[in-house]
């Protein structure tokens, strides 16, 4: 957890971080959930660009991310890989209170921000839309009435090149403000491709943010924003881990791969959103509005040789959206409250192009003998309605008892096509699907002010994510079938504390989660994919959270987490996966830092930071494959910087991942389209992986006026 102190002021001690995860103003520390936060120096100062930063981070937090069009993020073990149009994701990603509906859309260039929050375990009640694990609550800074302008140029390895700016100011004094962002990344990429010649992973990313903040009374605030994010990143790198191929044989080492598709990504995001806020003597009104669309073309050689014989030449997606909430929070006497109604359209298509062709001597050209190509996909439009309200009593000054619940239901429809028939659907067909679902999720709390800097809390609460339709299927029948709503009821019981005049900061929450239909996706590695639920699962575990500042100018932080997931009943195809370990569990999640801030005599500053990362392996099936697994195995990241007295300057020395720890990002079996026959038929083990980035270093330089 990032905390901000007063290190820097003549106040020494932690400082009073205000939070929004109940939809209104709270204290961190007198906040009755699970909430991490990394507010805006934490960001810039540990270079957190991406969700892949953050979620090394964040205790009981896990990801998985073999494209960046298909990232799964779990939270206490409640995630799902299942990216088909007709599926949702179990952690809900929020910008400025829109919700993100797609996991295609959640890789996105972090810039800009005040502050990350991340709450852990259902947030069913207030939030909804499928935050079944938890959500990322994402605040972008506004403008304000003062002018504001700041830059950082960065030039690290592999050609790393970055810019980043932001203008704010008043345009019409003690009325409008306004503000323009934009951030542009680039680098030559990672890895190399011996077939090619070409380097893979390269960044190539723009980026642009705008709001108008308008104030025509006291008592009214209109934000209106927009955002726009082009990405033509080249070269999506996927390792072959397996028995030696005909001809070629394999390599086995991160960072060089052969494959003959270099593949990469087109994508276009942008929205529009408008916050209009009425406040109220006690409470406020708040209306927020959004559209948002995404367009994305990926192409990636899945099976990382220098074969055809896994490419997805084209995932081609189109994804529309439209939002709408409107709340109220007021006060009556000792009750505080919240109330309020959501609605949300999304309209997702979706068409993948394969190209399928066996080695020479794989056991598919034995079968097949020629390539063949597989066109299939779908267009699900979901249409969410929902009707919330929860209050908070104040039974005493000291104790208070919170009740709400949310009634939410959601329609999905539209059509499942294969439109070129091959392995994953068996014949040409274009099937219309519907099915509705609703659900009521409620939460009880009570929390209490123990003594002078020892807050405690118990909740109970539901999570809900709704049921979907899963793409190619074998059989025109079966794409008809959806798969079941996903359930959560978490207990959780919470201790926030302060010691030592603001010096020490220990959080700490232990729960329990019984899931009921968790949703389970899971490639057999025979060319067929299984979408299914899990009857019962169960999460537990403790997570601790700590801060501390011993002496002016040093900082101190760790985060650890335990859990336990459990599959009690799971049954897939007629295989049996009782008793295994959920997927995105770690067991063990543990990472710390320290920073030191040195004042010289001339009013400059030097600042020395470092972090460690440790999380145990996450299975990402659940069969419980080590290898398709993730692990972070001691990942260290280091800066020094130094700032000139007029603290308009700063330069920045940086490097990541300065372990070299080659982190599995995602990975999978084509053992079926890649191996020999007797090593297929044998079982032998085949893996396509892809790996997060080496050692990378650099400097940054920024400038505020």
């Amino acid at each position: 957890m990032a905390q901000e102190s007063n290190n820097d002021s003549a106040q020494f001690g932690l400082g009073d971080i205000i939070v929004t995860a109940q939809k209104r103003e709270q204290s961190l520390q007198k906040t009755a959930l699970a909430v991490s936060v990394l507010g805006a120096g934490a960001l810039e100062n540990d270079r957190i660009v991406d969700f892949g930063q953050v979620g090394a981070r964040i205790p009981g937090f896990s990801m998985s991310q073999p494209i960046k069009t298909q990232t799964t993020i779990a939270i206490r073990g409640a995630g799902s890989v299942e990216d088909s149009a007709g599926a949702d994701q179990a952690v809900g990603v929020f910008i400025d209170d829109v919700y993100m509906g797609n996991p295609s859309t959640f890789d996105f260039d972090l810039f800009d921000l005040e502050r990350i929050e991340i709450l852990r375990g259902p947030q069913g009640t207030i939030f909804g839309k499928n935050v079944v694990g938890g959500a990322l609550n994402i605040i972008t800074r506004n403008p304000g009435d003062e002018v504001v302008a700041k830059t950082e140029v960065t030039l690290g390895r592999f050609n790393r090149f970055d810019v980043r700016g932001s203008l704010s100011g008043p345009l019409v004094e003690d009325e409008l403000s306004g503000l323009i962002s934009f951030s542009s990344r680039s680098s030559d990429g990672y890895t190399f491709n011996t077939f090619t010649g070409k380097r893979l992973d390269q960044d190539d990313q723009v980026s642009g943010r705008a709001k108008l903040r308008w104030t025509p009374g006291d008592r009214i605030e209109v934000l209106v924003g927009g955002d726009y994010s082009r990405d033509k990143s080249y070269g999506i790198s996927r390792i072959y881990l397996g028995p030696a191929l005909p001809v070629v044989g394999t390599i086995t080492e991160p960072g060089r791969v052969s494959q003959d598709l270099d593949g990469g990504y087109d994508r276009t995001m942008w929205g529009a959103n408008a916050r209009i806020s009425y406040k109220l003597d006690q409470g406020e009104i708040v209306s927020v509005t959004a559209y948002r669309e995404s367009q994305h073309n990926t192409a990636t050689d899945a099976d990382g040789t220098p074969f055809p014989a896994v490419h997805f030449t084209d995932i081609d997606a189109d994804i529309k959206q439209f939002s709408q909430e409107l709340r109220l929070s007021n006060k009556i006497g000792d009750l505080d409250y919240i109330a309020g109604i959501y609605y949300f359209f999304n309209d997702y298509a979706r068409i993948e192009s394969l190209h399928l062709e066996g080695p020479p001597g794989s056991f598919l050209d034995t079968v097949a003998g020629i390539p063949f190509p597989e066109i299939l996909g779908q267009r699900i439009k979901t249409k969410s309605y929902a009707a919330f309200l929860q209050g908070t009593y104040h039974v005493a000054d000291a104790i208070r008892l919170t009740a709400g619940a949310r009634y939410t239901w959601e329609k999905k429809y539209g059509n499942t096509v294969c439109i070129l028939p091959g392995l994953q659907c068996g014949e040409v067909y274009d099937v219309a699907v519907s099915k509705h679902w609703s659900a009521v999720t409620p939460k009880f709390t009570i929390d209490a002010d123990l003594a002078d800097g020892i807050f405690g809390y118990a909740t109970v609460s539901r999570g809900f994510k709704s049921g979907g339709f899963a793409s190619g299927f074998e059989l025109p029948a079966s794409a008809e079938v959806p798969f079941d709503p996903e359930y959560a009821w978490n207990y959780e019981l919470g201790l926030k504390t302060r010691f030592f005049d603001n010096r020490l900061q220990v959080n700490i929450a232990g729960y329990y989660v019984d899931y009921t239909d968790l949703q389970v996706r899971f490639f057999n590695g025979t060319g067929q994919t299984i979408v299914g639920n899990s009857g019962s699962s169960t999460n537990k575990g403790v997570e601790i959270e700590m801060v501390a500042l011993p002496a002016r100018g040093l900082d101190l932080w760790l985060n650890y987490a335990y859990q336990k997931g459990k599959y009690k009943e799971l049954v897939l195809e007629g295989e049996d996966f009782g008793g295994n370990t959920t997927i995105f569990t770690p067991k063990h999640s543990l990472s710390f830092g320290a920073s030191y801030t040195l004042e010289t005599a001339g009013g400059s500053e030097i600042k020395f930071s470092g972090d460690y990362t440790y999380k145990s392996l996450a299975y990402t099936t659940p069969e419980n494959d080590p290898l398709q697994g993730t692990k972070y195995d001691g990942i260290v990241n280091a800066s020094i910087s130094y700032t000139f007295p007029n603290k308009q300057w700063e330069i920045q020395l940086w490097g990541k991942n300065l372990t070299n720890e080659r982190v599995r990002l995602g990975t999978s079996r084509f053992g079926l389209f890649v191996l020999p026959v007797n090593d297929f038929l044998n079982g032998e083990p085949s893996y396509q992986s892809h790996f997060g980035p080496p050692t990378t270093w650099g400097v940054t330089v920024r400038a505020n006026f």
